[in-house]
C-alpha cells in the first residue's frame, strides 16, 4: 500500500472514475450524524474527481434509536452493513462502535480500517463514541483511503497516526 498521497489520489481516481464512493450507514439519526462526519473528512482528502454517495441502509426489524442515541439491537446494525459490503452495494460502512460490539464477528473478508473519535464534533446530543469505518479487505484503494482517515494532523499540520 502506498504512503504517497499523490499516488493514492491517482489510485482513487482510477477506482471511482465510473461510480461514486458509496458510504453505507444504518437508517438512524445517530448514523446520519456519524456518516456526515466521515463524509466531511473524505471530501477534504479525496481528489475533486471522486464523488461520494451516502447509502442509508434499512435496519432489520425497523429498529429505532434508543434514548441514549444508540440502537436497541447491536447485531442488527453490524449485520446490515456487513451484508451490503459483501454484496458490493457499498464501498465502506460507518459504525458507531457502541452499535458494533466486540463479541459480534465481522463478515469474513471485511475489517475495520479506521477509527475516529466523535467527541468534540459539533452535532446532536449523542454520547461520545468511537466511529469505526469498515471495508472489504480486497478493495485495496478503499483500504488505503482508510489508512489515511485513521490519521490526524498535529498542531503543525503534520500527519500523525491516530
Amino acid at each position: 500500500m502506498t504512503s504517497d498521497p499523490c499516488a493514492l489520489a491517482d489510485v482513487l481516481r482510477a477506482r471511482f472514475a465510473a461510480s461514486p464512493l458509496r458510504i453505507g450507514a444504518g437508517n438512524s439519526a445517530t448514523a446520519e450524524f456519524q456518516v456526515g462526519h466521515v463524509g466531511h473528512l473524505l471530501t477534504t482528502l479525496l481528489p475533486n474527481e471522486v464523488s461520494i454517495e451516502v447509502v442509508f441502509l434499512p435496519l432489520s426489524g425497523g429498529l429505532q434509536d434508543d434514548d441514549r442515541g444508540g440502537l436497541d439491537d447491536n447485531d442488527a446494525f453490524s449485520s446490515t452493513v456487513d451484508r451490503a459490503l459483501i454484496a458490493a452495494e457499498i464501498d465502506m460502512g460507518v459504525h458507531g462502535l457502541s452499535a458494533a460490539p466486540g463479541d459480534v464477528q465481522l463478515a469474513e473478508g471485511t475489517v475495520f480500517g479506521a477509527y475516529l473519535l466523535s467527541e468534540g464534533i459539533p452535532g446532536p446530543d449523542l454520547p461520545a463514541s468511537v466511529i469505526g469505518i469498515q471495508a472489504r479487505t480486497a478493495d485495496t484503494p478503499v483500504m488505503q483511503l482508510l489508512l489515511y482517515l485513521n490519521r490526524h494532523p498535529d498542531a503543525a499540520g503534520r500527519v500523525q497516526r491516530a
